[in-house]
């Protein structure tokens, strides 16, 4: 699937924009998940859970270039709140959850209900739906090879 993926230098974000975000597969519509809150153009944090290197699942902040899929804007974070949530996204557990087995995508979805449940960001359904509709929206970009970011249906971003 060359040529269907970008970094999220080479796309245009929203500043204090939190985002769902789905990387480039290794398979066919398995995609690796991700959150990323954008801080000033062009640049942000990105925060995700991976076992790759050591076997041992860790949550990773990341700086560097990052191949995505598709981004989805789900809040809006305020400059005086943002340190809050990325304290409270750091301490989300990295373990089974409700959501099933610890994956990336697991870690995720548990992490936008606890800042959903806790007031950091406010959705207008359950967390399951967000995750239907992030798939849905790259699954449709890697049929097409293409690449978007868009704000959610099931926020208020």
């Amino acid at each position: 699937m060359s040529g269907t993926s970008s970094t999220l230098q080479n796309l245009q974000f929203d500043v204090n924009g939190l985002y769902i975000l789905l990387s480039n597969p290794m398979e066919r519509f398995t995609y690796h998940w991700g959150l990323y809150l954008c801080t000033r153009p062009g640049a942000g944090r990105i925060y995700h859970v991976s076992n790759a290197e050591t076997g041992i699942w860790r949550i990773l902040p990341i700086k560097d270039n990052y191949t995505l899929m598709y981004a989805m804007k789900i809040a809006v974070i305020d400059d005086y709140t943002q340190q809050a949530l990325e304290d409270r996204i750091s301490q989300v557990p990295v373990e089974d959850n409700q959501f099933g087995t610890l994956t990336c995508r697991t870690w995720v979805l548990e992490a936008l209900w606890i800042l959903n449940e806790e007031g950091h960001i406010k959705f207008t359904n359950e967390v399951r739906m967000i995750e239907e509709e992030a798939l849905d929206r790259a699954n449709e970009n890697a049929l097409r090879e293409d690449v978007t970011v868009a704000a959610g249906t099931w926020s208020l971003a």
